[in-house]
């Protein structure tokens, strides 16, 4: 179906903004336009609630004024609200300090790509919110949807820069975001949680199988208490914990940690930094879920991370590469992890002692990736049996070692739209009562 806004009008608007900054004094600019129709369906308790349509139109502005940067983020674009937000981030820069990497891209920028749906099958969307509640109450009795919702975004980005630099694409998904909790008996379990994005409608939502581990485990989590004593063990974690869990290692390859050399892989491209079975892949495209270029015009593109444990790239982008006089590798992050040739049952069949990973609930770890924290949604595992749920357990370990040492990579992915995860075991963490 054709796009409903006119791809050129938000290259246009963001021009205009960098034109108007230009005037006002700034000695060089930027802007990306967004403009997003929005459509969403939530659900609460078991029923479906509210239906609606939505507006978004936003535009971010940042300045320059020689090596001075500000920034400023406006709702509209009418010309008076523009021109208040070129004053506002002239301002800003004027009180920042100068940064000769305060540069911008002078080369017109590749193409981006336009993917997904222009507009939403509404039709199917309630069709399917109300057959999944259904669902819900004849096979999961007693789990109830808490706080969810059903949307479709179409999105319009449009970047323009003072060095005539342009970029423009669309981007259309579908996503669910599903809190569930258990009541049996005047027994209730933990919050548990999953979000599910998809170039197409989501039709059969309960048989997805991001959803369907999520109402198993919710099912599951009935009767949690301690793990019985403190120990070392196995830590096995879920795809959504992996998830979370490689935020914090995606950051400590970046750019920021490389300046101040608190990454713990520092000196280790080319260097073995996780074990072989374990590759972690940047790959926009084969996510349904994932930003069609950055903040500098950039198309998103592929990038082994790290490929059969070996450390191939970190993670810079424009501003960074120019920090550190070392060449761009990325501004965005869509994560693989490519799945290994161990099947999960198996994995926790050979764990003598351990827990599966929901959920890290905790700080973040610092600078050596230590972390500590409370494991939500997890199940404590001994001599290859998953034996209860857990509560009020802790966990404690390093990420470098976790990945260093990891014993198995399971068959078995879930694809999150966002991120494409399996299940991860390694060992030597510290599990105990709080």
């Amino acid at each position: 179906m054709p796009a409903t806004v006119d791809p050129e009008l938000g290259v246009s608007v963001a021009a205009d903004a960098v034109e108007r900054a230009k005037r006002a004094g700034a000695t060089a600019a930027k802007a990306l336009h967004t403009y997003t129709e929005q459509f969403e369906v939530n659900f609460d308790t078991g029923e479906m609630n509210l239906a609606r349509s939505t507006v978004s139109d936003g535009l971010t502005l940042t300045v320059y004024e020689n090596e001075r940067k500000g920034t400023a983020e406006l709702t509209g674009r009418d010309h008076d609200t523009v021109e208040e937000a070129v004053g506002q981030a002239l301002r800003a820069a004027r009180a920042s300090e100068p940064d000769p990497a305060n540069v911008l891209p002078g080369e017109q920028a590749e193409p981006a790509e336009s993917r997904g749906d222009a507009s939403p099958d509404k039709e199917a969307m309630v069709d399917a919110v109300a057959t999944f509640l259904e669902r819900l109450r004849e096979d999961h009795p007693d789990l109830l949807s808490w706080s969810s919702n059903y949307s479709f975004a179409n999105t319009w980005s449009s970047y323009a820069n003072s060095e005539g630099r342009t970029q423009h694409a669309r981007a259309g998904h579908y996503e669910l975001n599903l809190i569930l909790v258990g009541r049996r008996d005047g027994a209730s379990t933990s919050f548990n949680s999953t979000s599910l994005g998809a170039d197409r409608p989501i039709t059969d939502i309960a048989e997805r199988p991001a959803i369907r581990q999520c109402l198993q485990d919710t099912d599951a989590a009935f009767g949690a208490r301690p793990v019985p004593e403190t120990f070392v063990g196995d830590l096995i974690l879920t795809p959504s914990a992996l998830a979370q869990m490689l935020g914090s290692v995606v950051e400590a390859l970046g750019g920021l940690a490389l300046l101040k050399k608190t990454s713990p892989f520092l000196d280790q491209l080319g260097e073995a930094v996780a074990c072989s079975s374990f590759s972690l892949l940047h790959r926009p495209a084969e996510l349904a879920v994932a930003e069609p270029f950055d903040g500098e015009g950039f198309p998103n593109a592929p990038i082994d991370i790290i490929s059969s444990g070996v450390l191939r790239s970190f993670l810079i982008d424009w501003y960074m590469s120019r920090k550190l006089e070392r060449p761009m590798t990325s501004g965005l992050t869509s994560l693989v992890v490519e799945p290994g040739e161990e099947p999960l049952e198996e994995i926790i069949a050979g764990c003598e002692r351990g827990i599966v990973l929901g959920r890290f609930s905790g700080g973040t770890p610092n600078q050596a990736l230590d972390f500590s924290g409370v494991a939500k949604n997890s199940f404590y595992v001994e001599a290859g049996n998953v034996v209860c749920p857990v509560s009020e357990t802790m966990i404690a370990g390093n990420l470098v070692r976790l990945l260093r040492d990891c014993t198995a990579v399971s068959r078995q992915q879930l694809d999150f739209g966002r991120c494409r995860m399996p299940w991860l075991s390694s060992p030597g963490v510290t599990i105990s009562t709080r």
